[in-house]
Protein backbone atom coordinates (compact mmCIF):
# COMPACT_ATOMS: atom_id res chain seq x y z
CA UNK A 1 0.00 0.00 0.00
CA UNK A 2 1.28 3.46 -0.91
CA UNK A 3 0.07 6.57 0.90
CA UNK A 4 0.33 9.76 -1.17
CA UNK A 5 2.76 12.34 0.23
CA UNK A 6 1.96 16.01 0.77
CA UNK A 7 3.95 16.86 -2.36
CA UNK A 8 2.01 14.30 -4.40
CA UNK A 9 -1.24 15.68 -3.00
CA UNK A 10 -0.16 19.22 -3.92
CA UNK A 11 0.64 18.12 -7.48
CA UNK A 12 -2.72 16.37 -7.85
CA UNK A 13 -4.62 19.41 -6.65
CA UNK A 14 -2.79 21.99 -8.78
CA UNK A 15 -5.22 21.21 -11.59
CA UNK A 16 -8.03 22.63 -9.44
CA UNK A 17 -7.06 25.66 -7.34
CA UNK A 18 -10.31 25.46 -5.34
CA UNK A 19 -8.94 22.43 -3.45
CA UNK A 20 -6.77 23.28 -0.49
CA UNK A 21 -3.90 20.79 -0.23
CA UNK A 22 -2.65 22.36 3.01
CA UNK A 23 -6.02 21.80 4.68
CA UNK A 24 -6.24 18.26 3.35
CA UNK A 25 -2.74 17.30 4.40
CA UNK A 26 -3.61 17.47 8.11
CA UNK A 27 -6.62 15.19 8.13
CA UNK A 28 -5.08 12.94 5.47
CA UNK A 29 -2.19 12.37 7.87
CA UNK A 30 -4.55 11.51 10.73
CA UNK A 31 -6.48 9.08 8.51
CA UNK A 32 -3.27 7.52 7.14
CA UNK A 33 -2.17 6.64 10.68
CA UNK A 34 -5.15 4.26 10.89
CA UNK A 35 -4.12 2.27 7.81
CA UNK A 36 -2.32 -0.87 8.90
CA UNK A 37 -0.19 -3.45 7.04
CA UNK A 38 -3.05 -5.94 7.26
CA UNK A 39 -5.14 -3.59 5.10
CA UNK A 40 -4.06 -5.11 1.80
CA UNK A 41 -7.29 -4.62 -0.18
CA UNK A 42 -8.33 -0.97 0.08
CA UNK A 43 -11.24 0.82 -1.57
CA UNK A 44 -11.29 4.61 -1.48
CA UNK A 45 -14.73 6.10 -1.99
CA UNK A 46 -15.22 9.50 -3.56
CA UNK A 47 -11.57 10.57 -3.66
CA UNK A 48 -12.21 13.09 -6.48
CA UNK A 49 -8.73 14.07 -7.70
CA UNK A 50 -6.70 13.42 -4.60
CA UNK A 51 -6.81 9.94 -3.09
CA UNK A 52 -5.07 9.20 0.17
CA UNK A 53 -4.01 5.73 -0.97
CA UNK A 54 -2.23 5.76 -4.33
CA UNK A 55 -2.69 2.08 -5.12
CA UNK A 56 -6.23 1.58 -3.82
CA UNK A 57 -9.25 0.73 -5.90
CA UNK A 58 -11.58 3.70 -6.32
CA UNK A 59 -15.33 4.15 -6.39
CA UNK A 60 -16.51 7.48 -7.77
CA UNK A 61 -19.43 8.72 -9.83
CA UNK A 62 -17.28 10.79 -12.17
CA UNK A 63 -14.66 9.87 -14.72
CA UNK A 64 -13.39 13.46 -14.54
CA UNK A 65 -11.17 12.67 -11.57
CA UNK A 66 -8.15 11.75 -13.65
CA UNK A 67 -7.92 8.51 -11.65
CA UNK A 68 -8.31 4.95 -12.82
CA UNK A 69 -11.80 4.41 -11.37
CA UNK A 70 -12.51 0.71 -10.82
CA UNK A 71 -16.16 1.29 -9.86
CA UNK A 72 -17.82 4.12 -11.80
CA UNK A 73 -20.93 4.20 -9.64
CA UNK A 74 -23.22 6.63 -7.83
CA UNK A 75 -22.69 5.70 -4.18
CA UNK A 76 -26.31 6.57 -3.34
CA UNK A 77 -27.49 3.69 -5.53
CA UNK A 78 -27.51 0.64 -3.28
CA UNK A 79 -26.25 -2.02 -3.21
CA UNK A 80 -22.89 -1.22 -4.72
CA UNK A 81 -21.62 -3.64 -7.39
CA UNK A 82 -19.03 -5.08 -4.99
CA UNK A 83 -19.01 -8.43 -3.17
CA UNK A 84 -19.53 -8.66 0.59
CA UNK A 85 -16.23 -8.31 2.50
CA UNK A 86 -14.30 -7.77 -0.74
CA UNK A 87 -12.02 -5.25 0.99
CA UNK A 88 -10.04 -5.03 4.19
CA UNK A 89 -10.57 -1.26 4.42
CA UNK A 90 -12.70 1.50 2.98
CA UNK A 91 -11.41 5.07 3.15
CA UNK A 92 -14.07 7.77 2.67
CA UNK A 93 -12.69 11.21 3.49
CA UNK A 94 -15.01 14.23 3.32
CA UNK A 95 -17.47 12.08 1.40
CA UNK A 96 -20.37 10.89 3.56
CA UNK A 97 -21.86 14.36 3.99
CA UNK A 98 -22.39 14.52 0.20
CA UNK A 99 -24.75 11.56 -0.25
CA UNK A 100 -27.93 13.58 0.07
CA UNK A 101 -29.83 12.04 2.97
CA UNK A 102 -28.63 8.49 2.29
CA UNK A 103 -25.75 8.49 4.76
CA UNK A 104 -27.07 5.64 6.88
CA UNK A 105 -27.53 3.28 3.92
CA UNK A 106 -24.17 4.24 2.42
CA UNK A 107 -22.40 3.64 5.74
CA UNK A 108 -24.11 0.23 6.06
CA UNK A 109 -22.91 -0.56 2.53
CA UNK A 110 -19.33 0.35 3.45
CA UNK A 111 -19.55 -1.99 6.45
CA UNK A 112 -20.89 -4.78 4.21
CA UNK A 113 -18.03 -4.44 1.75
CA UNK A 114 -15.09 -3.96 4.10
CA UNK A 115 -13.85 -5.20 7.44
CA UNK A 116 -12.74 -1.72 8.54
CA UNK A 117 -13.85 1.79 7.60
CA UNK A 118 -12.20 5.19 8.00
CA UNK A 119 -14.30 8.30 7.44
CA UNK A 120 -13.72 12.01 7.90
CA UNK A 121 -16.38 14.67 8.13
CA UNK A 122 -16.57 18.40 8.67
CA UNK A 123 -17.27 18.87 12.37
CA UNK A 124 -19.53 21.62 13.69
CA UNK A 125 -18.96 23.91 10.72
CA UNK A 126 -21.23 26.92 10.49
CA UNK A 127 -21.89 29.32 7.66
CA UNK A 128 -20.58 27.23 4.78
CA UNK A 129 -23.55 25.38 3.25
CA UNK A 130 -26.27 22.85 4.06
CA UNK A 131 -24.04 19.91 3.11
CA UNK A 132 -21.18 20.77 5.46
CA UNK A 133 -22.79 22.71 8.31
CA UNK A 134 -23.91 21.42 11.71
CA UNK A 135 -22.49 17.89 11.58
CA UNK A 136 -21.95 16.83 15.18
CA UNK A 137 -21.82 13.57 17.15
CA UNK A 138 -25.62 13.31 17.20
CA UNK A 139 -25.74 13.39 13.39
CA UNK A 140 -22.75 11.05 13.05
CA UNK A 141 -24.36 8.49 15.39
CA UNK A 142 -27.52 8.59 13.28
CA UNK A 143 -25.58 8.10 10.06
CA UNK A 144 -23.54 5.21 11.54
CA UNK A 145 -26.41 3.33 13.24
CA UNK A 146 -24.96 4.32 16.64
CA UNK A 147 -21.95 2.10 15.97
CA UNK A 148 -19.13 3.11 18.29
CA UNK A 149 -15.92 3.98 16.43
CA UNK A 150 -12.71 2.35 17.57
CA UNK A 151 -10.99 5.72 17.27
CA UNK A 152 -12.06 9.35 17.09
CA UNK A 153 -9.51 12.03 16.20
CA UNK A 154 -9.87 15.70 15.37
CA UNK A 155 -7.86 17.87 13.00
CA UNK A 156 -8.01 21.64 12.80
CA UNK A 157 -6.54 23.09 9.62
CA UNK A 158 -4.77 26.40 8.96
CA UNK A 159 -8.05 28.32 8.60
CA UNK A 160 -9.64 26.83 11.71
CA UNK A 161 -11.88 24.25 10.00
CA UNK A 162 -12.30 21.16 12.19
CA UNK A 163 -12.62 17.68 10.77
CA UNK A 164 -13.43 14.54 12.69
CA UNK A 165 -11.73 11.32 11.60
CA UNK A 166 -13.43 8.12 12.75
CA UNK A 167 -12.17 4.58 12.41
CA UNK A 168 -14.50 1.57 12.64
CA UNK A 169 -13.13 -1.94 13.04
CA UNK A 170 -14.81 -5.32 13.09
Amino acid sequence: MKINTIEELKTMLQADPTYDYVGRAGYYGVAAAHIKPEHKRILEVGPWRCPLVADADYLDMSEMTGLDIKYLHDATVLPWPIATQAYDLIVALQFLEHVDGKQQGVFQEMRRIARDVIISLPFKWEGTDAVHDNIDMRIIRKWTDKLEPSSIKFNTDHIGAVRIILSYKR
